[in-house]
């Protein structure tokens, strides 16, 4: 995300060429939508792109603080990724 927004900027001061994918990301931002070279890289939404990094920024708080921290002892579900596994592994991981 940081490299694409870094290439966009030089694009639009002149320093490279504007490619489809940055015209692509300009027009996202600029009409508030998700990019489309982000929605790959992201679980499936709905959201508008305010709305987005808003989830985005919480769910990489959760994953730093329990990296950093230690795994949380409450897990909000719908910050993960794919929240079955996470569920599938606390089940194998407390029947044993």
């Amino acid at each position: 995300m940081g490299a694409s927004i870094s290439d966009l900027k030089k694009a639009l001061n002149g320093e490279i060429g504007m490619s489809a994918d940055l015209d692509s990301l300009g027009s996202s931002f600029f009409n508030g939508f998700l990019p489309p070279m982000w929605v790959k890289l992201a679980p499936p939404t709905e959201k508008s792109l305010v709305n987005w990094i808003a989830h985005f920024d919480r769910r990489n708080k959760q994953y730093r603080d329990w990296i950093d921290v230690e795994e949380p002892k409450v897990i909000w579900l719908s910050g993960l990724h794919i929240p079955e596994s996470y569920l599938t592994g606390l089940i194998q991981a407390t029947c044993r």
